[in-house]
């Protein structure tokens, strides 16, 4: 979801998505094997997407600017939060089944 949310430039969506996460990781997502890293990635895109909402905080500030020429919204980077296909595939009447 979060994925979606950045790469269709939601950038409050996912902002609350991801401090929802952050309190996850941060109590219940400690007994996971790899709790320090996910978070520390949740960190980091927190920070950048932090960064995108208030870069432009209204309409009128991004209409304002040059904003095809100062446009780095596609920088964020989000492909570590890409979903993975799952190890154990399934099928169901001969189809697979989606897995995100």
């Amino acid at each position: 979801m979060i994925y979606c949310q950045i790469r269709l430039h939601e950038f409050e969506g996912a902002f609350d998505n991801l401090r929802l996460l952050e309190t996850w990781l941060a109590t219940k997502g400690q007994n996971t094997r790899h709790a320090v890293e996910d978070l520390d990635k949740a960190h980091e895109l927190i920070s950048e997407v932090n960064y995108q909402i208030f870069r432009f905080p209204t309409l009128a500030d991004y209409t304002g600017r040059c904003a095809m020429c100062t446009d780095d919204r596609e920088l964020v980077d989000v492909e570590d939060w890409f979903p993975k296909k799952p190890i154990n595939g399934s099928k169901m009447s001969g189809h697979r089944m989606t897995y995100a």
